[in-house]
């Protein structure tokens, strides 16, 4: 095939011989296309195809060659060849994308989407005329009028009037391409669909007001149904079609959502149930940089777990790995903590993922962990809840002959609940989870059911004349009655309990419906018991503490050992328990690195310096009893994270530790190789604030005054995650600097100096430097955003001027050369991506300019700190340890810090966020706005509107924006050697939307 340029796509064209299959394919922009049709089809179809047919080679003429294709895509161009159609322009992923491309096929399934959406035309083969197809097609049309009068529903399938038809039905549902995962994007991006079976036709509409009234009888027809003609129809595929296929009905959320909600349906190659919805989430392109199948499976579902965890600070993809949600292939390597997304089998509790389960657990906490450089260990901080106490017997357990299923009672007498009702109640909902039950009376509903249960055993009903549902909560009550909650038994807390409304407040339906639930819940859940007396609903006996993750999980759900747990009603309970940290993995664990705070440096919570003049001479209070004002520091609170560039002249030693490089340097160096090795990281950042330290008394001499200082802790953390495969910065992370330190603002002083307020940072640097550096200037504050000047990386004569640097410039400053002692020696990917080019080779400030495209930033507040601001006399400056400084006599120093100097924008950026339909009570909602340049770092905000909304709401909102710009002196060999380091953070908390933003 030619190759692709920029934009463009490929088109089949059928030939003018159509008898003969003759096509041509063509090449166009997709920014502006000629008419076409794009076809949607399964590649593979076990349903229509005997094994045989489908290992048969089939083939196509295109542009004078035979082109090998698929059995089904074989049927559908055959069929095509015979609609009026024929001639227009069709795009079929298997011939319009070069297979055997691995690039090509990476970036054109990027395009998808797009292409879907610009085609004129969806057409959705779903195979040739087989099982009475067209019968199927015809019979839609016929229940969508009929079934609104649901005793014809009932009649007719007691009369077996549609037998036939129904049959069709089933068999059409049961068709590979309602199952497949790729035809999703392609049914919500197209403006226009059209059904062809064989040489059948049917309009979407058709299609979508047949499956909107088969949920809606679903209760009358599905139990007939089964009954009457042994059929139960594919839920998956009715439930796809009625999500997606409806006009306007996707709304892009967030890709955790995105992959629950098409967890069911499957793809050829697994790493497709990640790929094909890129183009259906409104972060996709935050989390998951391009589709790259040099990876296996395990490598793209790690990556994009650690992607949510590192962008969101959340742990919310615990409650979809393994059992019941996404239960682990046999053969899957996964941690045991990453989803594995090959298939979903059961719902989750999450209710930011799934929002019918009425839950909120943490109430906006943020995870805090970290994942292994290998992506294998997730580190992470929970709280101990509860501790099991007692397990019910499983009934499904026994019957799949699994370990542990017998009962086995608790030892507590704990009372949770108020009474005796509440505590039946509580019961009756962590069966199944509280989900989709809304205002039903439980407590009636549980109590009817168990004593009916008793009835039926007492009378001797069959089991068989009764509903399978109803069969298998009878089932579990019964070999349940003896559990022990709360000190008694179960059926003594049944039979203990009078409740006057019972039996009249809930119907047969309703009742059947909770027993459904049961039923379906409980072959993958465990009914539990806790030491503070909860019933609690879970996975597996072997569980031993209930914990909360510090993050966005359900008000009631929990996390014990990756596992998604229901506790009713324990909240407030929740938010007073100590920190307990925990691990995930495949085996055992590994790391015991804690951590206690989101801050940087935690402070008891009464933690204030002051003086202890009042406290040692009896005095009523000191000097400063309040804490002296921040300043500008103020804006200093919280966690930021971001990205940014690091760029560094660093020594290059002898042998044996003697830098290596891919490519040979040129031209060569002596013996020693040069001295100098410039390295590049495009990094990941994390920079948190503590609270603030209180009043610190510097004490005057005579005529000078005291003073009082204020300031705030701060932690920073630097990775570099530069990828030379890719060129971007998608690498594992692999820590770089760490610095803790201190930001203070210092009072004016009138004399013995005679100074304005100022800042002070004072940091240590693991590699054996101190700084103490100052801004004697005053801070700048102005509308609109920063006019963010030039740095350069050229190095200059010690103690000469940095305007004047050594010529000519070092070769290791030109991008496109790949024989210099730089790291990453070749740029070619860096530069075709944007990520690093001669611009910012030349200017590294470029990064922070270019994060601001399309960023709208309303103030801009501006400072530099230096260790030498004016003069000698200022104070500040660096101190390295001997190895740094060295001697003159042994050739040093060696990367002696001579001076650092970095520059603080504090912007405030607005953004447009827009808020769905919304009641007040809801969980508030976690919205984040349109990137304003891809790979961009915005950050989350909190929705909590006062009032309802109705239809979708554009608002303006706004967040605060660190840029730093940081240069270092290091001098070594002679020279002084620049040291440069920019980044852009955001606040990684969410941030809240004030109710006046609704006005």
């Amino acid at each position: 095939m030619l190759p692709l340029q920029n934009n463009e796509i490929r088109l089949l064209v059928l030939g003018r011989d159509t008898c003969d299959a003759e096509y041509s394919l063509m090449h166009v922009l997709l920014d502006s296309p000629p008419s076409f049709y794009a076809l949607s089809y399964a590649w593979v179809d076990e349903h229509l195809f005997s094994p045989t047919e489908i290992s048969q080679n089939h083939y196509i003429r295109i542009d004078s060659r035979d082109v090998l294709i698929g059995r089904n895509l074989s049927a559908a161009l055959a069929s095509w060849r015979r609609h009026t159609f024929k001639n227009v322009p069709l795009w079929v992923d298997s011939v319009c994308i070069d297979q055997e491309n691995i690039t090509e096929r990476n970036e054109q399934i990027l395009r998808m989407y797009s292409i879907y959406e610009k085609a004129t035309l969806v057409t959705i083969w779903l195979g040739p005329e087989l099982h009475n197809s067209s019968l199927a097609l015809n019979f839609m049309s016929t229940f969508t009028h009929e079934a609104q009068d649901l005793d014809w529903v009932r009649r007719t399938i007691r009369d077996h009037t549609f037998s036939s038809d129904y049959k069709a039905v089933d068999h059409l549902l049961r068709r590979s391409w309602w199952k497949r995962v790729w035809v999703i994007q392609e049914m919500v991006a197209a403006r226009e669909i059209l059904f062809i079976c064989g040489q059948k036709i049917v309009e979407s509409e058709v299609v979508v007001r047949f499956f909107k009234t088969l949920i809606a009888t679903h209760a009358t027809y599905a139990p007939l149904l089964r009954r009457e003609e042994s059929i139960v129809f594919n839920g998956d595929s009715i439930t796809l079609g009625n999500t997606f296929l409806r006009s306007n009905a996707w709304e892009k959320p967030a890709l955790l959502e995105t992959l629950y909600i098409t967890g069911k349906s499957l793809a050829s190659d697994n790493r497709d149930k990640i790929y094909a919805v890129l183009g259906l989430a409104h972060d996709a392109s935050r989390l998951v940089d391009a589709p790259n199948y040099s990876w296996d499976v395990t490598e793209v579902y790690k990556r994009v777990a650690v992607s949510f965890f590192r962008e969101y600070h959340s742990l919310e993809f615990l409650s979809l790995a393994g059992l019941p949600v996404f239960p682990r292939r046999a053969a899957s390597s996964l941690p045991s903590w990453v989803p594995d997304w090959a298939h979903r089998k059961e719902s989750t509790l999450n209710s930011t993922i799934r929002s019918a389960t009425p839950t909120n657990a943490s109430r906006g906490q943020t995870a805090q962990g970290r994942v292994s450089t290998d992506l294998e260990i997730l580190t992470a901080k929970g709280v101990c809840v509860d501790i099991i106490d007692g397990l019910a017997y499983s009934v499904w357990g026994s019957k799949n002959q699994m370990e542990n299923f017998e009962l086995q009672q608790a030892q507590s007498h704990n009372i949770p609940y108020k009474s005796k009702q509440d505590t039946i109640e509580a019961i009756g909902r962590t069966l199944v989870a509280n989900s989709y039950l809304g205002d039903v009376d439980v407590l009636s509903i549980f109590l009817q059911k168990c004593h009916e249960s008793t009835r039926r055993k007492t009378e001797g009903i069959d089991a068989s004349t009764i509903p399978t549902s109803t069969a298998l909560f009878n089932e579990w009550y019964e070999y349940n009655r003896n559990l022990h909650i709360v000190g008694m038994s179960l059926e003594e807390l049944v039979e203990g309990v009078v409740y006057p409304n019972s039996g009249s407040k809930v119907t047969e339906i309703e009742r059947e419906k909770y027993a459904h639930k049961v039923s379906t819940r409980g072959p993958n859940r465990r009914f539990m018991t806790t030491e503070k007396g909860y019933p609690i609903d879970t996975l597996t006996p072997t569980i031993s503490k209930v914990m909360a993750t510090g993050n966005e999980s359900p008000f009631s759900e929990f996390k014990g050992d990756g596992v998604d747990v229901y506790v009713h009603e324990v909240a407030d309970e929740l938010h007073h328990q100590k920190p307990l940290n925990a691990q995930a993995k495949l085996e055992s664990v590994k790391d015991t690195w804690t951590t206690t705070s989101t801050a940087a440096i935690t402070l008891p919570s009464n933690f204030q310096i002051h003086s202890v003049d009042s406290k040692l001479n009896g005095a009523s209070q000191s000097l400063a009893a309040t804490a002296p004002p921040l300043g500008v520091l103020t804006n200093f609170t919280g966690t930021f994270t971001g990205t940014g560039f690091n760029l560094i002249f660093r020594p290059n030693s002898g042998p044996p530790t003697t830098t290596t490089f891919p490519n040979p340097i040129t031209p060569p160096a002596p013996n020693p190789p040069s001295e100098n090795v410039l390295e590049l990281n495009l990094t990941s950042e994390t920079l948190a604030f503590s609270n603030p330290i209180g009043s610190v008394p510097n004490r005057g001499l005579e005529n000078q005054n005291d003073i009082f200082l204020n300031g705030v802790p701060y932690l920073q953390t630097i990775s570099d995650v530069t990828n030379i495969q890719t060129g971007k910065a998608d690498g594992p992370a692999n820590p770089i600097h760490f610095e803790p330190g201190l930001w203070m603002h210092i009072p004016s002083t009138k004399n013995d100096p005679n100074l304005g307020e100022s800042l002070a940072r004072m940091a240590s640097i693991p590699h054996g430097t101190t700084i103490n550096a100052q801004c004697l200037a005053p801070t700048t504050s102005f509308a609109g955003p920063p006019n963010i000047p030039a740095v350069s990386m050229a190095p200059f004569l010690i103690g000469g001027n940095p305007a004047n640097p050594i010529s000519p410039p070092f070769i290791s400053l030109t991008a496109s050369n790949t024989s210099t002692p730089r790291l990453p020696q070749d740029l070619t990917k860096f530069i075709a991506e944007g990520t690093i080019t001669q611009a910012i080779l030349t200017d590294p400030n470029t990064v922070l300019r270019n994060d601001n495209v399309g960023r709208t930033i309303t103030k801009t507040i501006v400072f530099t700190v230096s260790t030498n601001p004016i003069s000698p006399e200022a104070g500040g400056g660096t101190a390295n340890i001997d190895f740094l400084q060295g001697t003159a006599s042994a050739g040093g120093p060696n990367a002696n810090a001579a001076q650092m100097s970095a520059t603080f924008w504090i912007e405030t950026v607005q953004y447009h966020i827009v808020v769905p339909a919304y009641k007040p009570g809801q969980t508030p909602l976690k919205i984040s706005p349109a990137l304003p340049h891809p790979g961009a770092r915005v950050p989350v905000f909190s929705v909590n509107p006062p009032h309802e909304i109705t239809t979708p709401k554009t608002i303006v909102v706004t967040s605060t924006q660190i840029q730093y710009s940081q240069l270092v002196f290091l001098n070594f060999a002679g020279l002084t050697w620049p040291h440069v380091s920019v980044a852009t953070l955001v606040p990684s908390a969410p941030q809240t939307v004030p109710a006046s933003a609704f006005n």
